[in-house]
């Protein structure tokens, strides 16, 4: 058996290896979800919109310029990079201005130029006397003024302070995929190193912000969170078994079945998902302590049957307990039951926790049923010591209370009633900024760069597969903007449309017009900033030679808004006007879009802010009912097992009252409720029945 119990934790092992942990939110939700068949879509055309954003801090704002341009020609060659930027287009949009104006002010150029030229004519009569307040000159500096909202130092991506430059770099493929990210930022990192930073300036330092780089780092941390739980969690585990039972046999003894039982859960969990999320990775340590029971309540038995039949009986005693192993089994299922109904939920986190939770509890135990036997027997017949059953594991003060249960039943009554009323008060936490690891560098550094933009650079999208209905897009949220007036979760918006002038035809006949004005014979005769000013005004106007046009656009502007080659479609950034770590307001901007229609039918949107409203709505309505149905499942097989409604209220008390204690204790800790620590509730749950039905 132990031979057999061996080779199939080999068979698992291998089969383990396969397994992998996806840290992204998108993980979490059903791949049916429409803002998952959007976001799956837009992966599948655009290959994704997030960036990698180098961001470059130094005192020498024209060394970063030429670094940034440097990188960026590098950069542009690698396979991992679709392309860079590191400056704005502006140069084409200057060109057109005019066609920027809107109506009004174009036709103010067009009465300010007329009135030169009736002032040049007038000055021009023999007869004529100078006023000086009736000077008029070529300016049009109070309507550029009105247009030259940017803050920004020339072209170029810099912060107020002139002391740092950023990036823009889209990658060929997605920041869920952890290995592409590793591959790009480390390409890009080889080609700065090769640029050497020092030799454009001294205090130069180069670093990394944007989703590739975050989920790296995101990614990073829960593996090292998960690693560093499971390890202190087996430590401890085995440290408190050497304590309790006082010889170092019972490491094998035990960790045997334990890590059989782990490696077969982790092979399940491989075969059916295929991989764990930010919440199923710390299952590990869970099991772990929940497969400590069977041990240890078997194992005491064990030794009090061994006592009382003499060593060297292994085998016989082992056969006499096989009541024993009946409610261990009855045990792990009702402890199985605390955890399947999770897999009722829509909202994947909980649905496959529950799954392998479930399950890992039955094959811990089978795990343990068939090599923990076994290596009872062989250890005898090798005459180890395996320990003897401890009588007190706390000082026989401590226990001293138990002599008085009255007393003791009321104490745990009052505590119970304090508790639930401390745990009437337990908030949830809307701030998912809080969840973050703080000290995360990339997180830092994307809040600085952030100042150089003025938005963020997790805008959602809305998806659009023509022109026609991107415009559409367009003008609803142009007209929604408008109707808004301030009161609005969105802050702004993007197309490929808001590079096109608008009403573009009476703009063209002014324009027209002002060729006319410009060859006016009157205006030869001007000297100094007039003149100036005029021939600039010539130059602008030769550029305009008709209304500007999608394929006019700048290729850096139009990559952005389109998909891949061959692949078709576009999309319209949305950026919140709202902090996106404010899951509420979030849950808000989602559904202020989703109310959004156009003549092709309501908005298609996505995004990491959709995705995270999407959450909190299925954890809220899951929630509950996940662990209504667990509760009630609980309490029919506890009365199916005893058939005794007293019983029955007896085995469950205790589990009522220990949550009951937990959530006291997480308020008095300062711990609000997040659609992560809610699994903490069926894990009390499992292990508080799996207590009461021993007991």
């Amino acid at each position: 058996i132990l031979i057999a119990g061996l080779a199939v934790t080999g068979v698992t092992g291998w089969i383990s290896t396969s397994l992998t942990v996806d840290a992204s939110y998108l993980a979490l939700l059903p791949k049916t979800f429409p803002s998952v068949v959007n976001l799956n879509r837009f992966t599948e055309q655009f290959g994704g919109f997030a960036f990698l954003l180098p961001v470059i801090e130094t005192k020498d704002l024209n060394a970063g310029k030429r670094f940034v341009k440097d990188l960026a020609a590098r950069a542009a060659k690698l396979p991992e990079v679709r392309f860079a930027e590191y400056r704005f287009p502006s140069d084409f949009f200057k060109d057109r201005d005019l066609l920027y104006l809107e109506l009004d002010d174009l036709g103010e150029v067009d009465r300010r130029l007329r009135e030169k030229i009736k002032y040049e004519k007038r000055k021009a009569n023999p007869m004529y006397i100078a006023l000086d307040d009736e000077a008029v000159s070529l300016d049009f500096s109070d309507i550029k003024q009105k247009y030259n909202r940017s803050k920004r130092e020339s072209d170029y991506y810099v912060s107020p302070d002139r002391q740092m430059l950023v990036m823009l770099i889209r990658p060929a493929g997605l920041s869920m995929d952890v290995a592409f990210a590793r591959r790009l930022v480390a390409a890009v990192q080889k080609e700065v190193d090769a640029l050497n930073p020092s030799s454009y300036a001294a205090d130069m330092r180069v670093g990394f912000t944007g989703r590739f780089q975050k989920q790296i780092d995101e990614y990073d941390v829960l593996i090292n969170d998960i690693t560093r739980t499971t390890a202190w969690a087996g430590i401890l585990a085995w440290v408190l078994l050497f304590l309790y039972y006082r010889t170092p046999w019972i490491l094998l003894l035990m960790g045997l079945p334990l890590a059989s039982g782990l490696v077969w859960t982790m092979a399940f969990a491989t075969l059916t998902i295929g991989h764990l999320s930010i919440i199923t990775g710390f299952l590990i340590a869970v099991l772990l302590g929940l497969g400590m029971d069977y041990v240890v309540h078997f194992y005491n038995r064990y030794l009090e049957e061994t006592e009382m039949s003499g060593a060297g009986n292994a085998e016989k005693v082992l056969i006499d307990m096989k009541g024993q192993a009946w409610a261990m089994i009855s045990a792990a299922l009702t402890t199985a039951v605390a955890f399947y109904p999770l897999a009722l939920a829509e909202f994947k986190g909980f649905h496959e926790f529950g799954i392998i939770a479930g399950t890992g509890v039955m094959l811990s135990l089978l795990a343990f049923l068939t090599v923990f036997p076994a290596l009872i027997i062989l250890a005898e017949r090798f005459n180890l010591r395996l320990g003897h059953r401890p009588h007190f594991l706390f000082p026989r003060w401590a226990t001293r209370g138990l002599d008085h249960p009255v007393w003791v039943m009321l104490g745990c009554a009052g505590i119970t009633l304090g508790a639930l009323a401390l745990a009437t008060r337990l908030g949830f936490e809307y701030d998912m900024q809080k969840l973050v690891s703080p000290t995360i560098p990339s997180v830092h550094l994307e809040i600085k760069a952030t100042k150089v933009f003025n938005l963020t650079f997790n805008p959602s999208v809305a998806l659009a597969d023509t022109l026609p209905e991107a415009k559409a897009a367009h003008d609803v949220l142009t007209t929604h903007f408008r109707q808004a007036r301030g009161v609005t979760t969105l802050d702004a918006f993007a197309s490929i449309y808001t590079f096109i002038p608008t009403r573009q035809a009476e703009k063209m006949s002014i324009v027209n017009g002002l060729r006319t004005l410009v060859a006016d014979e009157a205006l030869n005769l001007l000297t100094g900033k007039d003149r100036v000013e005029l021939d600039k005004f010539r130059e602008k106007l030769k550029k305009i030679a008709r209304p500007v046009r999608v394929e006019d656009l700048p290729e850096s502007t139009r990559r952005i808004h389109f998909g891949l080659p061959g692949k078709g479609g576009m999309f319209v950034f949305l950026y919140p006007n709202v902090n996106q770590s404010d899951m509420r307001r979030v849950v808000e901007f989602a559904a202020e879009l989703r109310s959004l229609h156009t003549t092709h039918g309501p908005l298609r949107i996505t995004g990491e802010s959709v995705l995270f409203a999407d959450i909190l709505t299925m954890v809220r309505r899951d929630g509950l009912k996940v662990l209504a149905v667990a509760m009630a499942a609980l309490w029919l097989i506890v009365w199916l097992d005893v058939r005794h409604l007293g019983t029955t209220l007896a085995i469950l008390s205790p589990l009522l009252a220990g949550m009951t204690w937990t959530l006291g204790a997480a308020w008095l800790a300062g711990i609000k409720a997040n659609f992560m620590n809610l699994m903490t509730i069926p894990i009390v749950m499992g292990i508080g029945i799996d207590h009461g039905v021993h007991i």
